[in-house]
């Protein structure tokens, strides 16, 4: 008994088989479910701190090594795009005041 003499067409239409959709990465809850907490563009306490949290101190890299930024950035989003963008001022609570007005510049 040996081998079928159509074994290696067999193996050619085999590999010539995709496969359309393999995904082993679980889907975060946030994806599944739709987001209830939203940024605010109301000035208020909750508001401020909300945008608060939000601004970062960026770095760069030079020659290997990270060199973290004098200024303020924030990373907003809306609809699929997402960019950084560098605040003007130093303090951090005048930064937040910053950050909300170019996100009402955005969305409105």
């Amino acid at each position: 008994m040996g081998i079928p003499d159509n074994t290696q067409e067999l193996t050619a239409a085999r590999s010539c088989l995709s496969i359309s959709h393999v995904s082993k990465k679980r889907p975060r809850d946030s994806a599944r479910q739709p987001s209830s907490r939203k940024l605010s563009t109301r000035p208020g306490p909750r508001a401020s701190i909300q945008w608060r949290k939000r601004v970062f101190k960026n770095f760069d890299t030079y020659r290997g090594r990270r060199i973290t930024l004098k200024r303020w950035s924030v990373k907003i989003q809306h609809g699929r795009i997402r960019r950084t963008f560098s605040l003007v001022v130093t303090n951090r609570t005048a930064a937040s005041i910053e950050a909300q007005a170019i996100y009402q510049t955005i969305v409105t």
